[in-house]
């Protein structure tokens, strides 16, 4: 089933999902130059990426690490459903559930970053937990090792211990009533190696991270997420407080444009997102008493609940776990297999009402395809414990399709709401409704990604990743651009959009085309490599280059707030002058 997920992988072709894990990839591969030590992996990864290309100078050594990393727990994954579940029909929907969980919904093994440390951490947790309660030595190691590899991709996946460990060992303490002795020595023996090396791998990375040479950086990084990750403030509400700051520069920072290194450092940043943050905790702090406080938080998260509930696309696949949880408590009339499903439920919802309070909605949609993944792995734990009453072969295969059609429906084909659709459309067609609100409902249900997206590419093996950073074969617009001292500034979206290009080409950038193309705002800003970079290409300030440096052009849609701030902090002379379109994007000089 691995070869199988790896073939799967190598016809999906992308080995990065996202743009963060593309920029990654390029820090970690030393596209900027030889630091490449990203501040979003522990710097053993790195580490390890500088190794690997010595002997691989032409590969993406980042991607082919995590995939290692990957390939390993999902290989666990496989060995548990075989080697716990007997039943047929419940390998088939576990079998079902993990390759609909990786390559339907995620982009397979190269999903987001954040997701392949919770995926590889769940695996070790599993492990762990099935080490623990059956006193099986053959499962600490790999799970030690898993855990590991999800804190070396993204080292908050640690804190997951706390919660799914905390339960177990409850658990497992009240349920068997183990004398404390025995119960100490039992968690020290299973457990004890893995927090050991997940505490230390922690620590490792925080420690290096804060050495005189980055923390500059990570302080910058730190205000920098609290501006752009979660909701900000109107201008008008904090107008007041803002002494010393025009509108047009909290504009401009809470729109990603902060590369003015000479005024714009990490206390400008956390001064302003200080001001600007405007989540559910920064509301609760501003309540006057206790009283409006918990009427506030109650309000909220009943609010939060039925509002993402109600979007279509979420309620959908949230409906399924659900229901099928309901089933399930209601089947088992034990009340140890009833508790283990209310704490699996609890921590579903409570993680998606936290990001939805957090603001962090982005998230949502993959934390509901991940509650899939963990109610129905529930299987390994109680159902396979259960006896099976004596059911004929014709009924288990009418299981198997039924459970499997409810489940994944959703993801492979998701046409339960298509009938309504075509109703509200032809409904739009005769004004009855309103035509924009059919579209941002077809929107809804159709945005959550599904089926195997295949690519059309030449590029269609794993042996591809060897010659990632080989030159491209593609019409990747900044190819083009670029020629003798040239520096093309761009805004980050529009640069965003075409890294993406490339990246689906499985290529990464060469340094000649980093050296005339820079993005201002990505959250490569601030960073050692980065700034290391900036100087290399004899452009330490953005922003001041665009006004002293010749041949230097910003490229988007936004030029009014850099001009609006070179104006503000250079000269009152600035003038800005159109020179011409690149692709679909306009290209602006600014001069005094």
């Amino acid at each position: 089933m691995t070869v199988v997920s790896l073939i799967i992988q190598s016809k999906i072709s992308l080995y990065c999902s996202g743009i963060d894990g593309y920029l990654i990839a390029m820090v970690s591969n030393g596209c900027y130059g030889e630091n490449n030590y990203c501040m979003f992996i522990h710097p053993l990864i790195s580490y390890l990426c500088g190794k690997l290309s010595i002997v691989l100078p032409y590969a993406d050594c980042y991607s082919l690490i995590i995939i290692s990393f990957m390939s390993f727990s999902l290989f666990y994954s496989y060995y548990l459903i075989f080697s716990l579940v007997e039943t047929l029909y419940k390998r088939m929907i576990l079998v079902l559930t993990v390759i609909c969980y990786v390559f339907s919904t995620c982009n397979g093994l190269t999903m987001r970053f954040t997701l392949q440390a919770g995926f590889c951490m769940f695996v070790g947790l599993l492990l762990l937990s099935i080490a623990f309660h059956d006193e099986n030595k053959n499962y600490v190691i790999p799970g030690v090792l898993c855990c590991a590899f999800g804190c070396m991709i993204r080292d908050q996946a640690a804190f997951t211990l706390i919660p799914f460990c905390g339960l177990l060992l409850l658990y497992e303490l009240i349920a068997n009533r183990i004398m404390l002795k025995v119960f100490l020595r039992k968690c020290f023996k299973y457990l004890g190696v893995a927090l050991v090396c997940i505490l230390t791998l922690f620590i490792t990375g925080k420690w290096f991270y804060n050495q005189p040479e980055y923390s500059e950086s990570t302080k910058y990084n730190a205000a920098r997420s609290a501006l752009v990750d979660y909701p900000v403030k109107k201008w008008e509400d904090i107008e007041e407080k803002a002494i010393g700051y025009s509108e047009n520069d909290y504009y401009a920072v809470t729109h990603y444009i902060w590369e003015d290194s000479d005024i714009i450092d990490w206390t400008y940043l956390e001064e302003i997102s200080n001001l600007a943050n405007n989540n559910y905790f920064v509301q609760v702090r501003e309540m006057d008493t206790p009283q409006s406080k918990i009427t506030f938080t109650v309000k909220n998260i009943i609010y939060n609940f039925c509002v993402n509930a109600m979007k279509i696309a979420w309620f959908e696949i949230g409906l399924v776990v659900l229901l099928f949880s309901i089933y399930l408590f209601l089947k088992h009339k034990d009340l140890w297999v009833r508790l283990v499903l209310v704490f699996n439920l609890m921590g579903y919802f409570t993680i998606i009402i936290f990001f939805a309070l957090l603001g962090r909605e982005v998230a949502l949609k993959e934390l509901l395809l991940s509650g899939n993944l963990l109610v129905l792995f529930y299987l390994i734990f109680i159902l396979n414990e259960e006896k099976e009453k004596w059911l004929s072969r014709k009924w288990n295969i009418v299981k198997v399709v039924v459970i499997a059609y409810i489940t994944f429906q959703p993801f492979m084909a998701n046409k339960w709401f298509t009938p309504i659709l075509e109703s509200l459309k032809i409904a739009s067609d005769y004004n009855l409704i309103d035509g924009d609100k059919v579209e941002i409902i077809e929107k809804g249900v159709y945005g959550v990604q599904r089926g195997i997206p295949f690519q059309d590419s030449n590029h269609n093996s794993i042996i591809d990743l060897f010659s990632a950073r080989m030159d491209s074969e593609t019409s990747f617009l900044l190819e083009s651009l670029g020629g003798n001292e040239e520096l093309y500034i761009w805004n980050i979206w529009n640069y965003d959009d075409e890294l993406s290009k490339l990246q689906r080409n499985n290529k990464l950038p060469s340094k000649d085309l980093l050296s005339h193309n820079v993005a201002i705002g990505e959250w490569v800003s601030g960073q050692v490599y980065f700034i290391e970079h900036l100087e290399s290409i004899g452009a330490p300030n953005l922003i001041k280059a665009l006004l002293y440096r010749e041949d230097t052009y910003y490229v988007g849609k936004d030029e009014e707030i850099v001009y609006q701030w070179l104006k503000e902090h250079y000269s009152d002379e600035v003038k800005i002058e159109y020179v011409k379109d690149v692709g679909t994007y306009p290209v602006w000089r600014y001069y005094e």
